[in-house]
């Protein structure tokens, strides 16, 4: 049967590797900050950077509630995921409508 058969040894090296992880992606996360920060474009930045975050942990998660038999679950996260990254992403999607139709104008 293997380490599949497994769910709490699947869960664990998934946490064990999210935090093994977590260091790399805190730089390389920090120093794209840094570059939109100079640029101007923090805001942009930061919420682009949640975005990101966002849909790796979701993802991450929904396969983990897969992986586990959860099916359910696993919908569930996916979808709370996206929504939670429409509502990120929308007040962006309203700023670039406004733009259009002010160039309509």
């Amino acid at each position: 049967m293997g380490y599949k058969g497994k769910r709490s040894f699947a869960a664990l090296s998934s946490v064990l590797l999210l935090t093994s992880l977590a260091d790399e992606l805190y730089g390389i996360f920090s120093e794209i900050y840094r570059i939109a920060e100079d640029g101007g474009a923090a805001e942009v930045a930061r919420s682009a950077l949640r975005v990101i975050g966002l849909g790796y942990v979701f993802g991450i998660s929904a396969d983990i509630a897969e992986e586990l038999g959860e099916t359910g679950v696993s919908r569930a996260l996916g979808t709370v995921g996206r929504v939670e990254i429409f509502g990120l992403t929308l007040p962006y999607a309203k700023k670039i409508l406004e733009l259009g139709v002010s160039l309509i104008k």
